[in-house]
């Protein structure tokens, strides 16, 4: 019940003279633990089984709070709640007490602090705020500060597959190497009750998006697509594995070309047409065949070589379409709404 300030100590006055035996459930004489047995019953023994397994795999035991939880639950089910909170009282004090608890003290707060007030910022450097970062070389350093600028709220630009493929077998594996370091910092898996119970919340689904899709023909798509999907497939099996759900895209969220065939030598080739970005002329371009067999395009990024040997893949840069839409209709895009779908279908 919400009342005004002023009435505060009438109410609960009020209440008290009504309800003149109120107490805690445990507190009443005869009090059981629900379900009879606490530890002992059947259907705890499945949960404290399971939830012993899963706080192992989780914290490798380096995390004792979970431990102790446990141990907390499963005691203190098992004898008359006074004691049961003297129990609890004891865990508290052992981990408040531990090494572990010291260190994340240390470096989470009294570290993080200093870290934040500049105590080891060098004297006369103003500050500045960063809105936007390049990553310029995707490896391990290079996915480790995009995974942290983007959490820190960051704009974070990353090179897309297209313009990896562009320049070459080194960019491709670099992009392959970073996509495995970032993706290898989320949490996938299923959201079940005691998972969030225990580990947090888990990255249920993952869209593999190869963007652009625009500046490739459709008959392209495909290739674009399945080469998304061998350049994330290790963290893909991860995630599968973990029980999330994965999917890959070729999509364009703008699109910004019209598809048209045009002859040359004697041959159709698939372009596409739109307004060069830099000059904002109209150009029709063949950016070349992506091969069928990913495995083309990988193995020679992962043995070192330093350009394609039986083929060139060009990219340009396209500038967004003028858009005149009547009431009611949606800029063009390429599969956005299957992006939109995969991921928030369920909870619509």
């Amino acid at each position: 019940e919400v009342v005004p300030a002023g009435e505060v100590v009438a109410k609960a006055k009020a209440w008290v003279k009504a309800n003149p035996k109120a107490v805690q459930p445990w507190d009443k004489k005869g009090f059981k633990f629900p379900g009879g047995g606490g530890a002992m019953d059947p259907r705890s023994v499945q949960f404290f089984m399971a939830a012993n397994a899963m706080a192992q795999r989780e914290t490798n035991h380096n995390y004792p709070a979970v431990q102790y939880i446990l141990s907390c639950l499963y005691e203190g089910s098992i004898v008359p709640f006074d004691t049961a909170i003297r129990i609890e009282s004891k865990y508290f004090v052992k981990l408040l007490t531990s090494p572990q608890t010291r260190n994340m003290i240390r470096t989470l707060f009294i570290n993080k602090q200093a870290a934040e007030k500049g105590e080891q910022r060098p004297r006369g450097v103003e500050k500045s705020k960063l809105g936007k970062i390049g990553v310029l070389g995707a490896g391990m350093m290079g996915a480790g500060i995009a995974y942290v600028s983007a959490m820190a709220g960051i704009q974070v630009v990353l090179i897309d597959a297209l313009g990896a493929i562009h320049a070459g077998p080194q960019a491709v594996d670099d992009m392959r190497r970073a996509m495995a370091d970032i993706l290898g910092s989320f949490r996938p898996g299923r959201n079940a009750f005691l998972t969030r119970l225990l580990t947090g919340r888990r990255v249920e689904k993952i869209l593999f998006a190869a963007t652009k899709a625009d500046h490739l023909h459709h008959t392209q798509h495909d290739r674009l697509t399945a080469i998304m999907r061998a350049l994330v497939r290790d963290a893909a099996d991860r995630a599968d594995f973990a029980g999330a759900e994965t999917r890959a895209l070729a999509l364009a969220s703008l699109r910004a070309t019209v598809e048209e065939t045009l002859s040359h030598d004697g041959k159709a080739l698939d372009c596409v047409r739109g307004t060069l970005l830099d000059s904002g002329k109209q150009a029709a371009f063949y950016p070349g065949e992506l091969p069928e067999d990913p495995l083309k395009l990988l193995a020679p990024a992962r043995e070192g070589a330093e350009k394609w040997l039986d083929a060139d893949f060009e990219v340009m840069r396209f500038a967004p379409a003028k858009l005149n839409l009547k009431p009611g209709e949606g800029p063009p895009h390429i599969r956005l709404d299957r992006a939109a779908e995969f991921l928030l279908g369920d909870r619509l």
